[in-house]
């Protein structure tokens, strides 16, 4: 144990290590490019100053507990055999790595800077700060990712690895969970990034970018307290996926081999492709409008007033139905196999079924 009660600890390009635990009370603690080992737990208490574990430094433990102001991780390694928590003012891991075997907690004041760098647990991940910058990073949680900010960022990681310390060379970036849970009181930036879980994804921000994103699990996928949604991305539920905002604008593709539900409070547009292998609801407080192919196997779609169905090739074997009345149609010829084809407009003052024809009023 090592006490130097607002005292300064300067270990920088230098060794501390113990086989039993190593316990640092002091004040601010440089440990740029040194090492600070135990074979049992690491604590560290700097009374709100800085700890500074940059340039290839390392902070390795049984089981580490921090608590500091701001802590540099800037291409440095903070690593528990099983369980960590950071209670800290700010966490910059610009390239960094923050690893735990087992549970894993960020508490922050500040900002999470995690930009091409590596935050991993082999259960959970609980982090709580006011802004997480992911932007070309990887945040990975064996079990339940939970991420709660007023902005989260998670830009430029589709497709993209990340360098990590330990193990294999790369791992993929994004936000990765059994379970992934965010909540952003602002926004969540999803542009070019992917958030991925192997079983459920919950969403509640009021704006969420997606263009060339990807929200992808074989579970279902849940966004909710959206204002106004424009998807420019792929939102894939393998079970169901279901999308609610004040006004939804679908540019490309929401799909689930389940049901897909997609409620907008005012309107709704798709452009793009919302495929369902179970089914299929689409509420809209006042317009639909789909100028592109929609598949709606066994499904049903339902609005407050209108539907329109712009040169749309859409497949359906069960119940379409609309609220709305006196709306003109002026439709093509049906194709065969339930898809019919409108140059301008689809409406059923009540159900319409096809299996290989759909009936309209304009027709």
């Amino acid at each position: 144990s090592i006490d130097t009660r607002s005292g300064s600890v300067n270990n920088a390009a230098g060794t501390m290590a113990t086989r039993g635990a190593l316990t640092l009370h002091a004040g601010a603690v440089n440990n740029e490019g040194g090492a600070l080992e135990a074979k049992g737990a690491l604590t560290a208490f700097t009374n709100g100053a800085a700890f500074d574990n940059s340039a290839s430094a390392r902070v390795i433990g049984d089981r580490i507990a921090l608590s500091t102001g701001e802590l540099k991780n800037n291409t440095g390694l903070i690593s528990a055999k099983t369980t960590s928590s950071l209670r800290t003012t700010a966490i910059e891991n610009h390239g960094g790595a923050i690893l735990a075997g087992q549970s894993l907690e960020l508490v922050n004041q500040g900002a999470l800077n995690n930009a091409a760098g590596q935050i991993s647990s082999g259960a959970n991940v609980k982090i709580a700060s006011t802004a997480i910058d992911n932007t070309a990073g990887a945040i990975y949680a064996g079990g339940t990712l939970s991420a709660t900010a007023a902005t989260i960022i998670n830009a430029a990681t589709r497709d993209v690895t990340v360098d990590t310390h330990t193990g294999p060379s790369s791992m993929p970036a994004g936000l990765q969970g059994t379970d992934v849970m965010l909540l952003a009181n602002q926004s969540i930036d999803n542009r070019q990034g992917q958030i991925l879980a192997r079983r459920a994804i919950s969403g509640t921000t009021p704006s969420l970018s997606n263009d060339a994103g990807k929200i992808e699990t074989p579970g279902h996928i849940k966004l909710t307290g959206l204002d106004a949604f424009i998807n420019r991305g792929d939102i894939n539920g393998g079970t169901a996926v279901a999308v609610h905002a004040n006004t939804i604008d679908n540019r490309d593709t929401v799909q689930s081999k389940g049901n897909v539900t997609v409620d907008a409070n005012t309107s709704l547009k798709n452009s793009g492709r919302m495929i369902a292998g179970g089914d299929l609801t689409a509420t809209a407080g006042r317009t639909r409008r789909t100028t592109s192919r929609t598949q709606i196997p066994d499904s049903t779609l339902t609005a407050e007033r209108a539907f329109n169905d712009q040169g749309m090739p859409s497949t359906a074997r069960a119940a379409v139905s609309n609220d709305a009345r006196n709306v003109p149609a002026a439709s093509q010829a049906p194709s065969p196999e339930g898809i019919a084809t409108a140059s301008e407009t689809v409406t059923t003052d009540a159900a319409a079924t096809t299996d290989g024809a759909m009936p309209t009023d304009g027709v």
